[in-house]
């Protein structure tokens, strides 16, 4: 019975350690070894103290046999955060007393990737359940929109010589033309399955970012908005509904904090190949959590999307977005965004793939001209063999190729290493998605030349 109980220690998944009356390590199993990295001959005969003084996550799982062995009461279907060279990790476990005074065991497992899963899965249902409630809510809406938005137009031509009634007409035509788009940037990003690395677009910030104010404006009359905007032409990878949705939640958060009544600023600034901008209120500060989490909000009537919306844009657009304490009261959300700067492929290296030898030979030509050094392979192989994959800065991957996809690649490439998704077929878009912790950006074929080193100068840009 010994032999089999040992069998079955060394083989279980679920970690096992136990000590004996005097406190020593008697027990400790490989899946204990490989939990708490730490090989099991390092621990046996030592005790509860000796192992306290090791590095994590021993001192907490020490901390729990020694509580064991004082009280005698059990531990059951308990959880503990440890960090480690990995990070925090969470141990869920039970321990409790043995036959005799001063033994005690534990058994435990990593349970990390499993509560990760189950709130994956409880977000994917509630974003299921909101986008289901959304999607009827636009269905109900856009016709209504489309019709305010036809009779503005009509007006605006009718009221030619009458022009404060004229400019009434024209803010009413394009607010409805705004919530047309918002309509359409919320729906695309409402489900966790969806990823905005397809909806490419350009957009001017300074031009964005003094209409969103202009609207905040209106929307609350009185505000003391301050807008500094020293960042010339700065133009970012963005569309204008998602770059007018990303600032319109900032700056709309900045007022409803204070209803209005104090001072926002907002501040964009550039800086060589970024754009930093910054919204600052005088409002309470931040509340406890993460408060890009979905569904996270303070508000009795609010969604919990807006901030989530924010740093998926951002991060869409290669960005960085963050929030402090203000000095004296309030709050600043601080976005940092790559800029189009062709400069920046300048002695840059990109892999390119792409099978149609004169669509490669004309990308090739127009990256050369921006002073990039091109490696062109035509076929899946060529690339997965390409020993200097490491030292490129971007990959251009056409998708279909005719020895397999473009993921095959993408998926043996550095995790560092951004990439450009080409291809002509629509449900190539949803390929870009399916690339976990990278950055990638999809171009639909045909494309303009501008559009191709607009965001390849993007994605060589590490914020």
């Amino acid at each position: 019975m010994q032999d089999l109980a040992q069998t079955v220690l060394e083989h279980v998944q679920t970690a096992a350690l136990a000590v004996d009356a005097e406190g020593r390590v008697r027990i400790c199993n490989p899946a204990a070894e490989r939990i708490l990295g730490v090989a099991a001959a390092t621990l046996i005969g030592r005790t509860l103290a000796e192992i306290a003084a090791m590095g994590e996550p021993l001192p907490a799982v020490a901390e729990i046999l020694q509580r064991v062995r004082r009280d005698g009461e059990s531990h059951a279907r308990r959880e503990m955060t440890v960090r480690g060279e990995h990070g925090s990790r969470t141990i869920g476990y039970s321990a409790g007393p043995l036959r005799n005074p001063g033994e005690a065991a534990m058994i435990f497992a990593d349970i990390t990737e499993t509560l990760l899963r189950e709130q994956q899965e409880a977000e994917e249902r509630r974003f299921a359940e909101v986008g289901r409630i959304a999607s009827a809510m636009a269905h109900e809406l856009k016709s209504p929109l489309a019709t305010i938005k036809l009779y503005s137009e009509l007006l605006v031509r009718e009221l030619g010589e009458e022009p404060d009634a004229r400019e009434q007409a024209e803010v009413v035509r394009d607010q409805a033309r705004r919530c047309q788009e918002r309509l359409t940037s919320i729906l695309r990003s409402i489900s966790p399955q969806s990823d905005p690395v397809t909806g490419f677009g350009l957009s001017s910030v300074v031009s964005v970012v003094r209409a969103v104010v202009r609207d905040q404006r209106r929307r609350f009359p009185g505000a003391r908005i301050t807008l500094r905007a020293d960042a010339g032409d700065a133009v970012v990878g963005l569309a204008e509904p998602d770059l007018a949705s990303l600032v319109g939640n900032l700056v709309g958060n900045a007022l409803e904090v204070s209803g209005g009544k104090a001072p926002v600023t907002v501040s964009l600034r550039r800086e060589a190949r970024y754009v930093a901008m910054s919204v600052a209120d005088r409002g309470p500060g931040l509340p406890e959590g993460d408060l890009f989490a979905p569904f996270f909000s303070t508000k009795a009537g609010g969604t919990g999307l807006g901030l989530w919306l924010v740093r998926r844009l951002v991060q869409a657009a290669g960005g960085e977005v963050a929030a402090t304490n203000r000095q004296g009261g309030g709050a600043v959300f601080r976005v940092t965004l790559p800029v189009v700067d062709r400069d920046a492929l300048q002695g840059r290296r990109v892999l390119l793939l792409e099978d149609d030898a004169a669509l490669s030979a004309a990308l090739t030509a127009a990256l050369a001209g921006c002073g990039v050094h091109v490696c062109a392979h035509g076929a899946v192989a060529g690339a997965l063999a390409d020993e200097a994959a490491g030292d490129y800065d971007l990959a251009v991957l056409d998708f279909s190729l005719p020895d397999g996809d473009a993921t095959a690649v993408a998926g043996a490439l550095p995790a560092d290493l951004p990439v450009l998704l080409m291809s002509g077929a629509g449900q190539a878009a949803g390929a870009a998605g399916r690339l976990p912790q990278r950055r990638v950006r999809f171009l639909g074929k045909p494309f303009a030349l501008d559009d191709f080193l607009d965001l390849a100068s993007l994605l060589v840009v590490k914020v």
